[in-house]
């Protein structure tokens, strides 16, 4: 990259993209993940085509943690519909969710305030033995605090879910 930009080129996101996709398709995740945080680092933008990029080629080497990082920046970025995907398929793909993923996945449906999510993934999380950590139990504390309405069912699941 820094080649191209020493030659006066400015790569745009979809030169970008395509650069991402090649070090992935050729076994490089590591490289391409360091490219896409320098990337970033200039102060460029990536779309959620450079995001599926990325996330399709580190996926052809899951482990957990990568997906739980994938999913957590996604999350970060206000894109938690793709991270609940994203985080689905992990276990079709051998990679089941840990308590962290769990965790991770939760808090993003609870900062945009989805709690039927969160109920529904709480209860999955605890049907298989995991529980809420000191982070997730906060943010449900803070959700139900902010919400006009505490009379909500969905709110009272929840509260039970986390806390009992």
């Amino acid at each position: 990259m820094s080649k191209i930009i020493k030659l006066g080129f400015q790569p745009d996101i979809v030169t970008f993209s395509t650069l991402i996709n090649g070090l992935c398709t050729a076994g490089k995740a590591a490289q391409a993940v360091e490219f896409f945080y320098d990337f970033v680092a200039r102060g460029s933008q990536p779309n959620v085509h450079t995001y599926t990029t990325i996330i399709n080629g580190l996926w052809l080497q899951p482990n957990f943690q990568i997906c739980t990082t994938i999913i957590n920046t996604l999350c970060k970025e206000g894109l938690v519909d793709e991270a609940f995907e994203a985080f689905r398929k992990m276990e079709e793909d051998g990679c089941s969710p840990d308590e962290w993923s769990y965790n991770v996945i939760i808090r993003g449906f609870l900062q945009h305030k989805d709690a039927s999510r969160v109920v529904q993934l709480i209860g999955e999380m605890r049907d298989k033995g995991f529980f809420a950590d000191a982070r997730t139990k906060a943010l449900v504390m803070d959700l139900l605090s902010s919400d006009e309405n505490l009379e909500n069912s969905s709110n009272h699941l929840l509260f039970f879910h986390v806390f009992h």
